[in-house]
């Protein structure tokens, strides 16, 4: 989903509205909460904003701040700094998925047989 939300909202524009980058910014954290606790992330952005660095919370404090202003639809300057580290975390993230083995059954078959079962029950009464 960031991938997506970099190319169609961020890449190549000159200001971009401040929800957007903090999209981009929630779904990166959560790629990082998974990484390191291989488990699902919080819902909650605050409780994912904890994992960046001094100069990238402050990034976000400012997007927060200007997103709650709602002024010119929360736009602000395509940022240099943010846009590297959106880079930098995407190719990190596709680099990190491109190595992980997922050996899982695919639950199609199991989970059409289990709603046949209830629909036959269902319609059997």
């Amino acid at each position: 989903m960031a991938l997506n939300d970099r190319i169609d909202y961020v890449k190549g524009q000159s200001t971009v509205r401040a929800k957007k980058y903090l999209y981009i910014l929630r779904e990166l954290l959560a790629c990082h909460y998974v990484e390191q606790n291989l488990s699902a992330p919080p819902i909650r952005i605050e409780e994912l904003v904890v994992q960046l660095d001094e100069a990238m919370y402050k990034k976000y404090e400012e997007l927060v701040e200007i997103k709650g202003r709602g002024t010119e639809l929360g736009k602000v300057a395509s940022g240099k700094i943010m846009n590297q580290w959106i880079v930098e975390r995407l190719a990190h993230f596709e680099a990190f998925a491109s190595k992980l083995e997922v050996d899982m059954k695919h639950p199609t078959a199991d989970l059409d047989k289990y709603l046949a079962r209830w629909a036959y029950r269902v319609w059997e009464i």
